[in-house]
């Protein structure tokens, strides 16, 4: 024990520990400036607004300020903003990013979505407009009636004056109409 205490004591282990302290002081302090170079601390670029801007647009702006830009999504269009511009971006505007960071935009459709229109022919009227909402078709709040024994059972759809048959590509701006039966036997 005498020994133990006559190690910690020494000279030799307080200068072993003050060289050892030192060298962890150094390689904390190189590492630590080695990071901050390479990390670029301190030296941000303020994301502009690329809101309505078309992709060729995006691209000048972006380059000019060391940024890049990754399309992240199309989603469904919408008549407020022009085909094919920035509808939302990541990060926001005027967030502070490093240079060379990936900017993700989500862009607004070419145009309309079109749609198949499902399989309603003999179906009631309620289930047809549940199935026609659910896929994001719009549907006259009044329908028109034919003779046929089937109340509210649907026997046509149409677009204007048009019947439209099963599986046609609508626009989601395109309005339809249900002929629906209005429980009377046209026999009679």
């Amino acid at each position: 024990m005498k020994r133990l205490i006559s190690f910690f004591t020494s000279r030799i282990f307080w200068i072993q520990l003050g060289l050892a302290a030192l060298l962890v002081f150094l390689l904390v302090g190189l590492t630590g400036w080695r990071l901050s170079r390479y990390t670029q601390h301190n030296q941000e670029v303020s994301v502009p607004d690329l809101s309505a801007k078309s992709l060729e647009e995006v691209a000048d702006a972006l380059n000019a300020l060391s940024l890049r830009y990754e399309v992240y999504d199309t989603i469904a269009f919408s008549a407020d903003f022009q085909p094919f511009a920035v509808r939302e971006q990541n990060p926001k505007p005027f967030e502070k990013v490093k240079s060379n960071r990936k900017i993700y935009l989500v862009i607004n459709r070419g145009d309309y979505e079109r749609i198949a229109l499902p399989e309603v022919i003999q179906s009631t009227e309620r289930n047809a407009r549940t199935k026609l909402a659910t896929l994001g078709l719009k549907v006259n709040d009044s329908a028109e009636y034919i003779d046929a024994i089937g109340r509210n059972m649907v026997y046509e759809v149409r677009l204007g004056k048009a019947p439209v048959q099963t599986g046609a590509l609508l626009g989601q701006n395109d309005v339809l109409t249900l002929v629906l039966g209005n429980g009377k036997d046209s026999i009679e």
